[in-house]
């Protein structure tokens, strides 16, 4: 299906990385000779805040609608090709009593427990800047928004870490012009100010051994590999190989750039270095998300200890543009929200089955059970509360009945599916 086909064709930038190997091509004169084949990397650059202010904010000070205070995470692609952003935002609770973590706004709100429960999410902007609706503030947003990701809290186990994920897609300038930057940091203090530059791809240089003195040696050089011009003022001009017509720039270095990239944490003094970016997209380039959260009254007093720390691993693809064309219909200013796998279906008592048209691959990994009240789900199991053959998924009348008269009523059931989408569907 179209799905599988995209997700086939993505190429991970982590991976974007140079092979050669030998390619026998028939000469005219009936001999032969090799022709080395290079892969053409894309630039990859996606620019995002270094620092993020996050606070426990009881009071709702200076950040109306949420308890949770936090500045927006903002993101930026300056690559040349469009990209697709999974987050990963992992929180820390305090490991010794760890508060509980409830799965909708309303729950935190009506909870009398002392120990404390809260309602922790992020809320992915829908425009920039925004969140919501005109006419809406912070406070109307639930976990029922669609751009609305509530944290889940690890099992008994694991309670003191939570996690909640999201996935954007964003553009690429249609014609990107791209610039290279030359970093040389020559001591430790210049390479931790190097390690600020967020995610962009280092490439470590090494000046060509004998450098070119005129037009022709630079183009014998250029006809065997990808070269950088470093000028003496430290500007930097990509020479792709096998450009034609090549001229020399007194007083300038030429370099090479190792096959594959220097992460930023392994920056080091004393060596020199090359990245890309382009320009951001007109439209459909940026995104942004932040944080919001309801704190139960049960609890009088809440400070950082209750939540001391949130993560944000950020995992970087790049895509085609025709993949990219085919699904950013499906976007919100950024974020991948995806066409629906059960278009809003919904089961009754009188009729207990619905049909899954799922694309191919993607199976239901989890089904739970909701309580109305947003409290913690219960994971049912394939073969007693329901059954899943196929796409057909199935759940006995009787079942659905006694939910439904449960108080309070467990009317809905969540499916997770094996690319990490969720559902739900309604029980009436």
């Amino acid at each position: 299906m179209r799905r599988n086909k995209r997700l086939a064709s993505m190429v991970a930038a982590s991976s974007l990385v140079a092979t050669t190997m030998a390619m026998p091509v028939m000469a005219a004169d009936g001999g032969e000779v090799d022709v080395d084949v290079t892969t053409r990397n894309a630039v990859i650059r996606v620019e995002v805040p270094t620092t993020l202010a996050i606070a426990v904010n009881q009071f709702e000070k200076g950040d109306s609608g949420s308890q949770i205070y936090s500045a927006p995470f903002g993101i930026t692609n300056k690559s040349e090709i469009p990209v697709k952003l999974h987050v990963t935002s992992k929180a820390t609770l305090d490991a010794t009593d760890p508060i509980n973590l409830v799965s909708s706004k309303d729950a935190a709100e009506q909870s009398t427990v002392e120990s404390g429960e809260a309602w922790l999410a992020v809320a992915a902007m829908t425009e920039s800047g925004k969140y919501i609706e005109d006419g809406k503030t912070l406070k109307d947003l639930n976990e029922s928004n669609d751009n609305v990701t509530t944290f889940v809290q690890g099992t008994e186990t694991e309670k003191s870490t939570a996690t909640a994920e999201q996935t954007f897609y964003l553009a690429s300038d249609a014609n990107p012009t791209v610039t290279y930057t030359k970093l040389a940091p020559t001591d430790a203090d210049e390479v931790k100010e190097a390690q600020k530059i967020s995610y962009a791809q280092f490439y470590e240089a090494t000046a060509i051994a004998t450098q070119p003195t005129g037009d022709d040696e630079l183009q014998e050089a250029v006809d065997g590999a990808n070269i950088y011009e470093i000028d003496s003022s430290g500007a930097v001009k990509f020479i792709e190989k096998g450009t034609a017509g090549v001229k020399f720039t007194t007083g300038a270095t030429y370099y090479t750039v190792a096959a594959t990239t220097t992460a930023s944490k392994d920056l080091a003094a004393g060596k020199i270095y090359v990245y890309g970016e382009a320009g951001a997209a007109a439209q459909g380039g940026e995104a942004g998300f932040r944080y919001i959260g309801k704190l139960s009254e049960g609890k009088e007093t809440w400070t950082n200890a209750e939540i001391s720390n949130v993560n944000i691993k950020y995992d970087i693809t790049g895509v085609t543009t025709t993949n990219y064309d085919e699904i950013k219909d499906e976007c919100t200013y950024g974020l991948y929200q995806g066409s629906s796998y059960l278009s809003d279906a919904t089961m009754t008592a009188t009729s207990n089955r619905v049909t899954l048209a799922l694309p191919d691959g993607v199976k239901v990994s989890k089904v739970e059970l909701v309580h109305a009240d947003g409290s913690a789900p219960i994971t049912l199991t394939n073969g007693n509360q329901y059954t899943l053959s196929g796409t057909t998924f199935t759940i006995s009348a009787s079942n659905i009945s006694n939910w439904l008269k449960a108080s309070p009523a467990y009317n809905r059931i969540k499916l997770t599916f094996s690319d990490q989408k969720s559902e739900t569907i309604t029980l009436q």
